[in-house]
């Protein structure tokens, strides 16, 4: 959005980190101790909060990147 020739607002990315524990959820036993990699395609425990989360900021991001592109 920085780049659009006619931007002159300001623009505030708020992200937040995926759960990344193995073996289940931080309150049902699921562990991130001693990771040094990052976790494997398919072994990400979701969770409800952190789909909506992820929804919620694709929706916005791709809201404000066509609001941009319509100037």
């Amino acid at each position: 959005m920085a780049t659009h020739p006619n931007y002159t607002g300001l623009t505030i990315v708020r992200t937040f980190s995926l759960d990344h524990y193995e073996g289940g959820a931080w309150n049902t036993g699921g562990s991130c101790t001693g990771k040094e990699e990052p976790i494997l395609p398919g072994k990400l425990v979701k969770n409800g909060f952190t789909e909506i989360m992820y929804e919620k900021q694709a929706t916005e991001f791709n809201r404000a990147v066509e609001k941009v592109s319509e100037t």
